[in-house]
């Protein structure tokens, strides 16, 4: 496997585990703690955009 793939994947998983426990800090009512694990998930998936944008051929 590919560097870049590998580290795609786990920059996916990290983004994806800080939007979900996001979401349940919202459901248990943390809204400023929410809203901190959300922005860090969405800076996550941005950065592996970025990732995958300059590591094209």
């Amino acid at each position: 496997m590919d560097l870049r793939l590998i580290v795609t994947i786990i920059v996916a998983i990290a983004a994806l585990a800080f939007v979900v426990r996001g979401a349940l800090s919202i459901k248990a009512g943390h809204r400023e703690r929410a809203g901190k694990y959300m922005m860090l998930g969405a800076s996550l998936l941005m950065l592996m955009t970025v990732i995958l944008l300059l590591s094209q051929d």
